[in-house]
């Protein structure tokens, strides 16, 4: 029958002193609730999360869910007292938000992140002035955390979408100086981007947004029939930025219905399984797709039968993120204030629609074996998925690693031990795919073994301090990062790879602000270096960029059969006038990578002498490949290239 190839609405209902109860938490002092209390969807639960409040409305700063699964509200948390509350800090007292009119700025971040994300509060508790600070509530703790902000911007609606493709925050921020601005946010890094110039004008939080992930567009609509307020003179009711070149908005030309558009912050989402936009004109059984191929509404009554029609909301609020559709169930949800039901919509365009028999299909993870990481060892993996993954997320890394969402790769040198769960996963065109998690265990090493006694160690520093005066320090061949290869050397003696060249490399600003090895040994005693690669040496440019592979204080320096190499000094010898320093049978290149004039290849200060024989320098970025104010300058049988 005709009924089975059209949408049919049904209403979930509790019981009516659940509903009634509810109501009154969410209700209480808000007059304006259909504006106030925003939501978006937490698809990994299928829950509608709703936040909200402010101005001279509800004081209270709870966070509500309603689960599709049990059809039942829960409160994630408790309203926090307002004893004691400055209006100004946008904060009550306990360090969590003050409620607020929060429009369109709700959004769900997925794993590793998991929880809410507020972009701005537009309309504070009490003063219905804003605040540009963002915040973040954790789903797995049920706790609020502050992120801070940077970039200016109005306190007006503040569109904010998640955006699957790039896995960041994308947000109309609202007017600044009478200029729209384009946001992005990167909650990997917590910073905030200004994307564009700004010199559009908007209608004052009248629109929705949402992201079309296939053409990469965030497109605002709504306020046709809108209000205009700090001056302005439009009317615009569709705008479309470009996310991967966002400029000035274009508004492109449509046809069909434009009820959508003429409502006030409609409901407004991106349909995966159709590849349209789906809007809800603040009322009425019919929902409306957009297609932004050619940029046609087109208007989808409910099936013949159906006899639920939800109440239209408020006409100066709107419905903004509180229509939601649920990839996991392949329906619409909507509640649209307190005391009202909560509907649910099937959609059934119609099976001849040319959008009815396309597929989209999320990434699906691949290589989530565990794994083993060395304490202090660099690694560099990727990650992959199928099904067309455009970049990727991970989360609870062991410290010391990073990760590249573009690329999927995960580098660095753990530092810690111990077994971590990370979560790993894709994002798409047609979504977020499902999390997986990938065991990995961290476990220490000893590559580091005295002569003298054969014990080893899982530390450059610890080896030293055991070591004997003269003693030799043999190092397993293999690579070795940062703190288990910073040391400084107080008495002779010898490090040097044992069985293969042993490579010390740091990937971090030295802690001591001076170098990988520091030598200082005593006067006339000599620190020994043998078949060493030593590379990555960097101090940041506040303590003068000027890190070296191997920092000469006392004492004398030998340096055999070693390779050092970009770095922001190879060597670097201090005032010490007793010193000497050969160098035989290395090469010392790439360096030189600090400030230019202070870094260089080699430099030696005020030493007694220095002896370079049989090596090779060369291509380094800025200062010179030798540099030497010692009393006596040797150099035989060496490449200067």
């Amino acid at each position: 029958s005709e009924s089975r190839h059209r949408s049919r609405n049904r209403k979930r209902s509790r019981t009516e002193a659940e509903a009634e109860a509810e109501a009154e938490a969410v209700a209480e002092a808000d007059a304006e609730a259909t504006r106030n209390h925003q939501g978006t969807l937490d698809t990994k639960r299928d829950r509608l999360v709703i936040w909200g409040g402010g101005h001279n409305g509800y004081a209270g700063n709870e966070v509500y869910a309603f689960d599709l699964r049990t059809l039942r509200w829960e409160r994630l948390s408790n309203p926090s007292s307002i004893a004691g509350y400055d209006r100004k800090s946008g904060e009550y007292p306990d360090g969590t938000p003050a409620s607020t009119h929060t429009y369109d700025a709700l959004t769900y971040l997925p794993d590793p992140y998991d929880g809410l994300f507020v972009s701005m509060l537009p309309s504070i508790y009490q003063t219905g002035t804003g605040s540009l600070v963002s915040w973040f509530f954790d789903f797995k703790k049920n706790e609020w955390k502050k992120l801070g902000r940077a970039v200016n911007g109005n306190y007006g609606n503040s569109m904010t979408v998640y955006d699957p493709v790039t896995g960041h925050v994308w947000e109309q921020g609202g007017v600044f100086n009478g200029q729209v601005l384009i946001l992005e946010y990167d909650p990997e890094k917590n910073v905030w981007s200004k994307r564009n110039n700004g010199s559009d004008t908007l209608p004052y939080f009248v629109q929705t947004a949402a992201i079309d992930p296939l053409d990469h567009l965030f497109v605002a609509v709504g306020g046709g029939y809108g209000l205009l307020l700090h001056g302005q003179t439009n009317r615009i009711a569709l705008d479309v930025w470009n996310l991967n070149r966002p400029g000035n908005a274009k508004t492109p030309v449509r046809s069909g219905p434009l009820d959508v558009e003429n409502s006030n912050s409609p409901g407004f989402v991106w349909y995966p399984p159709g590849k349209v936009f789906v809007g809800w004109p603040n009322g009425g059984a019919s929902v409306y797709s957009l297609d932004p191929k050619n940029w046609r509404w087109e208007m989808h009554p409910p099936a013949a039968d159906n006899r639920v029609v939800p109440p239209h909301t408020s006409a100066s609020g709107g419905t903004f993120g509180r229509f939601q559709y649920v990839p996991s169930m392949g329906v619409f949800v909507l509640v649209n204030g307190p005391g009202q039901n909560v509907y649910l919509y099937k959609p059934d365009f119609g099976a001849g629609r040319p959008f009815a028999s396309r597929n989209c299909v999320l990434p699906v993870m691949k290589n989530t074996e565990s794994m083993k990481m060395g304490l202090g060892i660099p690694i560099k993996l990727g990650i992959s998925a199928s099904n067309n993954p455009t970049s990727y997320y991970a989360g609870g890394l062991p410290p010391g690693l990073s990760f590249d969402a573009r690329t999927g790769i995960i580098s660095g040198a753990p530092s810690v031990q111990g077994k971590f769960d990370m979560t790993v996963g894709a994002y798409s065109r047609c979504g977020t795919g499902k999390p997986e998690t990938i065991s990995a265990s961290v476990e220490a090493k000893t590559p580091f073994e005295l002569a003298s006694n054969g014990r080893r160690y899982p530390t450059l520093q610890k080896a030293a301090d055991a070591a004997m005066i003269n003693d030799r320090i043999e190092v397993d061949p293999g690579t070795y990062a940062n703190y288990l290869v910073y040391a400084q050397i107080r008495k002779p003696l010898t490090i040097e790879g044992k069985g293969g060249m042993a490579s010390f490399v740091s990937t971090i600003p030295i802690p001591n602000r001076k170098g990988m090895i520091i030598s200082d040994v005593p006067n006339g005693k000599a620190l020994k270096i043998d078949n060493l690669e030593l590379s990555g040496a960097f101090i940041g440019s506040g303590d003068g960029a000027n890190g070296a592979a191997i920092r000469l204080e006392t004492g004398n320096l030998v340096v055999t059969n070693s390779y050092i190499h970009d770095n922001q000094n190879g060597i670097l010898a201090g005032d010490d006038r007793t010193s000497m320093a050969k160098i035989s049978n290395s090469v010392i290149e790439h360096n030189g990578l600090g400030r230019q004039g202070f870094t260089h290849g080699v430099y030696f200060s005020h030493v007694a002498e220095v002896d370079i024989d049989h090596s090779t320098f060369g291509n380094d970025t800025y200062g010179h490949h030798i540099k030497s104010r010692a009393a006596k300058t040797a150099v035989s049988n060496s490449l200067i290239d």
